[in-house]
């Protein structure tokens, strides 16, 4: 009988006893290699034909790990039989036991590594190390080490640090290395700055000056340096300024030969004015100074001496290095603005308001969600500290921009003084040097406007206005286009030609958001505030600068109407709104100019001394910008002569602001006059105004107030030279009066006579409410008041107001009484010369209706002297009564400035017929810096009636009729009324 037949089941199981017949693969496949795969042929069975490949995971085609083994039988054309899984081979399971022991490997490394990575790991490791550092002395690297954890550490590990790193410093300082202590001190003072305070103010001072008594003796320098590291502490200099100055005198007269202590010192001597001091600091170690402050100063006072050639290598010296990091610092500044907003308006996006900020927002239109938005962003820019330490840095850096202004005037009048290849280098370096402050490169829109502005002050008008025709042309006179154009007219003075392309642009433009830009920058050049007002009107009433300038025009129409109480409402609400506006330069200069005003209503010099100090912020931040540093020059200026005129005048109780003609009250003969304008020299606004003043004419060559402002500072120092530059300046300026000529013709006209008949009783109220408070003391404070009231009064007359001549006299002989002077004589003539005309007008029709004609001339004495010149009204006007009082005015004035003799005088002299005529009208001849002056207001404002009158004086007395005759004829085919001369 035959044995049964095995089954093939049976046959798998007897041959391979570990086989799990009917287990597959749960995986295969791959994609660009990577995925799961089956390999390899081993244990081979002849007799079924099968056997075990191993499935394995696979990476670019090679096997990493193997995931099982399975017996196979080849199909029939390609792939296999599956018959169950087979155990791995001892190689498979070594692999895998190799790659699950780097799996472990790595991945526990990967652990330690992010434990390590911590913040709390590295807090803990550099905090021992900070105290083994401080355990082995040394106490800067703990102290740096601690500041780190404080700054980046985790937050549980902050506290410690903080307290240990104050401890270093309350162990004292004694025991370290000077160095070593100063960088202690100043890594606490910088902390301070940042707004992250290490140790309390006081403590930190009293460190400073603990380590700057010690080392004093041994050496000076290294107190000072203890001193210098704290400094930013006190930035006004109250706390340490005369600590410091008298321990850089003993560190200077140990080190003499030291350039930086010299340069140091110098400047301290420059900035009150002790240029002697400063020489003799600096010239002896000229070659040594280096691009130091020290540079800088020498480098100004040979400029200002006319020594250009030594001038310019130290200016050269000091600009060269500081430009490029000015450049730097602008677009550090730029950067972190930019990156502030953008973190801001991030956070904004993603809910960073409240609920009820975000539910008015979506009600507003898009001009209130843009006031929104900047209103919500305003105070939180003004509290970013780094974006407040690049502004400070940018403000230290621009600190070079007005001396590579001077080096650029410096390299321009030495090219006067050259010809040829050598003029040309002069003219070319003093292009590059305006172009560097510009801190602009290539051949963007804004370089082209810019290097057009260099060209105007390069003195090449021409080529300058070419440029910017050039530009708009390629623009198609585009609307933003004219805009840019105008600013930089503005900047140069021309506001005549500013106006015409900001309303070319205005006309032209569709866009809301540009006619809102176009009409903010147009009301910065109105004529008066009516046009003000109009264009103010035209902007975005939403934007705050806007409103804040409205509430300034409703200030200033109440200070004219003689309402100083909602005046100072008005501009106190200007300077509310301000508060709340990011701080730029543009900010700081017209919230300084709510301060100046608010000083002519409250009379309060601190509101005054606030003007002037955000003013000078806002010239660190862009030193050389025209409307800006004219009212830093004109500010300061102003400040000089109020500290001089404070100890006389009670500003509180004037209903005006005092101005440079006031010093005039302050003296009354030659000598009086020569100490108080010694006074007002020796103040270091005055000073610095001057240096000021120069260079807002260098960027602003079209502007009349800029030549004003250096006409003061040269006629306060009798300066013949500076009047003759300034007068040449002037001449070669290509400067357009169209501005100066409009307002005469406007006077002339009588455009403004309703509005002054309007407003000025109320200004006279105002005067009488506050004349009592002087009227008991007499002296200077009530005689200003009555010529203040005598200038009302004449205003009145030139509106066509008649007035009682004799009563005006009366006051101004109470002025005179009150306080004799050289202003209150000036005055006595002025109205004596009115009385008389009038009167003899009241027995001549055709004198009568002379002076009516020029009524808008204030220069009463200069008609008188004309009408002298005609024998019929000369001998009415000398047999007046009071004619003899005015010859002992004129008389007393020429004993009382025996050398300081003017052309009207000499020419009244003469018409009435003095013996001593011949010897004063050498005299006038002989005093040119009056003659200079009127050469410079004739050519500033030639349908100046006044100027022109007396210019016809110097041309009578220079025995030149047919001329002064010619000139008065031109005036008067001009639209100027002249008296009759026929």
């Amino acid at each position: 009988m035959d044995e049964p037949q095995e089954s093939a089941d049976e046959v798998l199981r007897r041959k391979f006893p570990d086989l799990e017949p009917g287990k597959k693969p749960t995986m295969l496949g791959t994609l660009n290699g990577i995925g799961a795969a089956v390999y390899g042929k081993r244990d081979l069975d002849a007799e079924t034909g099968t056997y075990v490949k191993t499935h394995f995971v696979v990476f670019l085609f090679i096997p990493i790990f193997a995931l099982g083994a399975y017996r196979v039988a080849d199909a029939p054309g390609q792939g296999w039989y599956i018959l169950g899984r087979e155990p791995l081979s001892g190689a498979c399971k070594l692999l895998n036991l190799c790659v699950l022991s780097l799996v472990l490997v790595f991945g526990g490394a990967g652990l330690w590594s992010g434990y390590t990575s911590s913040a709390e790991y590295k807090a803990a490791q550099k905090l021992e190390a900070a105290r083994a550092s401080r355990d082995e002395g040394r106490k800067l690297e703990a102290l740096q080490t601690y500041l780190q954890i404080v700054d980046d550490g985790a937050a549980a590990r902050r506290a410690e640090a903080i307290a240990e790193a104050k401890a270093l410093y309350a162990d004292g300082l004694a025991p370290l290395e000077p160095a070593e202590a100063v960088e202690m001190l100043g890594l606490a003072a910088q902390r301070q700055a940042r707004q992250k305070p290490l140790l309390p103010k006081d403590e930190l001072l009293k460190h400073a000056q603990d380590r700057a008594a010690a080392w004093e003796s041994a050496d000076p320098r290294l107190a000072l340096r203890a001193l210098r590291a704290v400094q930013p502490l006190d930035p006004d200099g109250k706390l340490l300024g005369a600590r410091l100055e008298t321990l850089l005198i003993a560190a200077q007269a140990r080190h003499p030969d030291d350039a930086e202590l010299a340069g140091e010192l110098a400047l301290r001597h420059y900035e009150r004015q002790e240029y002697e001091a400063c020489k003799r600091l600096l010239e002896p170690l000229a070659d040594k100074l280096g691009a130091s402050e020290g540079a800088r100063v020498l480098g100004q006072l040979r400029l200002e001496a006319g020594e250009f050639e030594q001038a310019l290598p130290l200016l050269r010296a000091y600009c060269d290095s500081r430009l490029k990091s000015l450049h730097h610092s602008e677009q550090r500044y730029e950067q972190r603005q930019q990156q502030a907003v953008s973190g801001l308006i991030d956070k904004l996006d993603k809910g960073a308001a409240s609920d009820s900020w975000y539910a008015t927002y979506k009600k507003q239109d898009d001009a209130g969600q843009t006031r929104m938005v900047q209103e919500w962003l305003a105070p939180q820019l003004k509290a970013n500290p780094a974006l407040e330490e690049a502004r400070q840095d940018l403000a230290r850096e621009a600190a070079v921009v007005p001396v590579a202004l001077d080096l650029g005037v410096a390299l321009l009048r030495h090219a006067q003084a050259q010809d040829g290849e050598a003029r040309q280098k002069s003219l070319q370096e003093a292009e590059q040097a305006f172009l560097a402050i510009g801190g602009m490169a290539g051949e963007s829109d804004e370089y082209r406007i810019y290097y057009g502005q260099v060209l105007y002050w390069l003195g090449r008008h021409a080529d300058g206005a070419k440029l910017f025709e050039e530009f708009l042309a390629s623009k198609q006179r585009a609307p933003m286009s004219l805009m840019a154009v105008a600013g930089t007219y503005r900047n140069l003075g021309d506001h005549a030609q500013a106006r015409l392309l900001l309303e070319e642009a205005y006309a032209g433009s569709k866009d809301p958001k540009e006619l809102f830009a176009i009409a903010m920058l147009r009301r910065n050049c109105s004529i008066d505030l009516d046009d003000k007002e109009l264009w103010l009107k035209r902007c975005d009433l939403k934007e705050p600068h806007v409103r804040s300038d409205l509430e300034m025009l409703e200030g200033e129409k109440a200070e004219r109407d003689g309402d100083d109480k909602a005046a100072e409402r008005h501009y106190r609400e200007a300077s509310r709104i301000y508060d709340g506006v990011p701080i730029d330069s543009a900010t700081l200069n017209n919230h300084a100019l709510c301060f100046g005003a608010l000083f002519g209503v409250t009379g309060d010099l601190a509101d005054y001394r606030r003007h002037v100090e955000k003013l000078e912020a806002s010239l660190k931040l862009q030193p050389d910008h025209a409307v800006i540093l004219g009212n830093v020059a004109t500010a300061l200026q102003r400040l000089a002569l109020l500290e001089v005129l404070a100890p006389v005048l009670d500003f509180k109780a004037l209903p005006f602001i005092p101005d440079y003609g006031d010093l005039a009250l302050l003296y009354r003969d030659e000598a009086g006059r020569a100490a108080c304008m010694n006074r007002l020299l020796q103040r270091p606004e005055w000073a610095r105004a001057r240096v000021l003043a120069g260079q807002w004419l260098t960027v602003s060559p079209h502007n009349a107030q800029a030549y004003e402002a250096l006409l003061k500072h040269e006629r306060a120092a009798d300066g013949l030279d500076g009047l003759r530059e300034l007068l040449a300046r002037l001449q070669n300026s290509g400067y357009d009066p169209a501005d100066a000529n409009r307002a005469s013709l406007e006077a002339c006209a009588g455009k403004h006579d309703a509005e002054l008949l309007r407003i000025l009783p109320a200004r006279l109220a105002l005067l009488e409410a506050k004349k009592a408070r002087f009227k008991e003391r007499k002296g200077p404070g009530y005689a200003k008041a009555l010529v203040f009231e005598l200038e009302l009064l004449a205003l009145a007359q030139m509106a066509g107001q008649a007035q009682d001549t004799h009563r005006m006299l009366a006051l101004a002989r109470e002025a005179w009484d009150a306080h004799p002077s050289g202003a209150t004589r000036s005055f006595l003539v002025q109205t004596l010369a009115n009385r008389i005309l009038a009167d003899a007008g009241k027995a001549d029709t055709e004198l009568a209706a002379s002076m009516d004609r020029t009524r808008y001339n204030f220069g009463y004495r200069e008609l008188l002297l004309l009408a002298l010149e005609r024998p019929a009204w000369r001998q009415r006007i000398s047999a007046h009564a009071d004619f003899k009082a005015l010859e002992g005015l004129v008389r007393d004035t020429q004993r009382d400035f025996p050398n300081r003799v003017s052309a009207w005088e000499a020419a009244f002299a003469r018409a009435a017929g003095w013996p001593e005529a011949a010897a004063l009208k050498d005299k006038a001849l002989a005093y040119e810096a009056d003659f200079l002056e009127n050469r410079i207001n004739r050519l500033l404002a030639p349908l100046s009636s006044t100027t022109a009158l007396e210019a016809h004086g110097y041309l009578t007395l220079r025995d030149q009729p047919a001329e002064a005759r010619a000139l008065l004829k031109d005036l008067e085919r001009q639209g100027i009324p002249m008296p009759n001369l026929d």
